[in-house]
């Protein structure tokens, strides 16, 4: 993807913007003071400084995602449909940031803010040279030292290189507002270099969306875009994958309350940073669709019950083994069975003659076969009534030579009319016992053995 160029680039950079506000809220005081901090990094009466700390402040938030996801579809506790509402999708934003630390947080070193102290002290006597060489001390010498004390947080990687950056950041502050603008930026760029440094191990290090939503929101205050882009777009896959794992077992005909709110979750989350939360959107829209026509007594054929079939029977001879599968979905609509499926047949034979084998060949081949009959029990416990109904095979047997050319052709006859045989055998239909939505039975088709799995996939 092109940065800088798609409309997409330009929502995950607001996003982290806006991200970045609501981190440094978490991270600070309601003054924006870093909690823990004792005493602000720069002079209460100087506010040129706070430009140059990400850290002085808290960014405004008033174009924030949130609309998006509080727009979400969802059911209220009387079953009418709503929307998330903001206040739930604020609370979704919290939840998905709350385990995130963020770079505000930590203190600045001891030594460094001895050094900045130092530098006020002067400027409160008014000596101007003495600031500068402080000053210069602080940015060219104390912040390239090596060994700078390092306080562990969470969701870290080469902590150093971002406890850097927060010392460089104070530094850059308390130059601007003490007039050097040349060391501040100095200062700015140490800072920039050393959180590129620490998000370059940590975006591809982790999966944890908090800790690349904190990386996005530190970089984009810091001046970073490229750093903020890779960690809003790792966090928008993680989420949206996410999403495609809710929505891939999310059954929209009969959800449970916590199986809703977890889809309704997972596309919030989504929405908040630009991300795509269609699937989520269609699957709740679905949803409300469906409870509403039940609540008017419409019928909902789309949510008929579905079973999967899986039926096996295996052909054995001293010459090979063939297997025939029959793999299929029938619906239960008010007790009666529908449906149909695909069958297949693999194995090997072979052609004897004069009671030694002369050749051994593969088979392959495909039918088709339709499934009817009733159930009678509850949604998932009962017992089916299951009529197999097969065309006969088209076999394909990879066999040569003329010594085998009539047997092959017996074979081939045979073989094309075994899918037929349960039909054959009974007539009357297959009875398999359910228990939990699943079943299992074997049947006798002579000389063979019918295996037999049914399993309910939904409704």
């Amino acid at each position: 993807m092109r940065r800088g160029s798609s409309p997409s680039t330009k929502v995950i950079l607001r996003t982290a913007t806006i991200l970045a506000a609501a981190l440094v809220l978490n991270a600070c005081g309601g003054d924006g003071t870093p909690k823990g901090a004792e005493g602000s990094t720069r002079p209460s009466t100087d506010l040129q400084g706070q430009s140059m700390d990400p850290c002085s402040g808290p960014l405004p938030t008033e174009h924030f995602d949130l609309d998006a996801a509080a727009e979400i579809p969802t059911l209220g506790a009387d079953g009418q449909a709503s929307t998330l509402g903001p206040e739930e999708a604020a609370i979704i934003l919290g939840e998905l940031t709350a385990s995130a630390d963020s770079m505000c947080a930590l203190e600045v070193s001891p030594r460094i803010q001895e050094a900045i102290e130092a530098v006020r002290a002067a400027a409160a006597q008014g000596d101007r040279d003495e600031v500068r060489r402080l000053l210069e001390q602080l940015i060219r010498v104390d912040l390239q030292a090596a060994g700078s004390p390092i306080k562990s947080f969470r969701n870290s990687y080469a902590p150093e290189d971002r406890q850097k950056s927060r010392d460089a950041s104070a530094a850059a502050a308390e130059a601007q507002a003490q007039g050097e603008s040349d060391l501040a930026e100095e200062a700015s760029e140490q800072a920039r270099q050393h959180y590129t440094n620490y998000a370059t191990t940590a975006i591809p290090a982790t999966d944890d969306v908090g800790a690349l939503l904190t990386i996005a929101a530190e970089a984009q205050l810091l001046g970073l875009d490229d750093v903020a882009f890779d960690a809003i777009e790792k966090a928008t896959e993680i989420l949206e994958m996410e999403l495609e794992e809710v929505a891939a077992r999310y059954n929209p005909c009969r959800p449970t309350r916590e199986e809703f709110r977890e889809l309704a979750t997972a596309t919030a989350r989504v929405q908040l940073i630009g991300g795509d939360a269609s699937e989520g959107e269609i699957l709740i829209s679905e949803t409300i669709d469906i409870s509403i026509r039940r609540a008017n007594g419409e019928t909902v054929p789309e949510c008929d019950a579905l079973w999967s079939l899986a039926m096996t029977l295996d052909v054995e001879s001293d010459t090979g083994d063939i297997a025939f599968l029959w793999d299929g979905v029938f619906s239960v609509t008010e007790g009666e069975i529908d449906g149909d499926g695909v069958g297949t047949l693999l194995g090997t034979g072979g052609c004897v003659v004069n009671g030694t084998t002369q050749q051994v060949f593969d088979v392959t081949g495909a039918f088709t076969f339709t499934m009817t009959g009733t159930f009678t029990g509850t949604d998932d416990d009962g017992q089916l009534n299951l009529r197999v109904e097969s065309t006969e095979a088209d076999v394909e047997l990879d066999a040569e030579g003329s010594a085998c050319e009539v047997i092959v052709d017996i074979v081939r006859v045979f073989l094309a009319t075994v899918p037929t045989l349960p039909s054959l055998y009974h007539p009357e239909g297959l009875n398999i016992e359910v228990t939990d939505g699943v079943g299992a039975s074997n049947v006798p088709v002579e000389p063979y053995n019918l295996e037999i799995t049914v399993a309910q996939l939904g409704g």
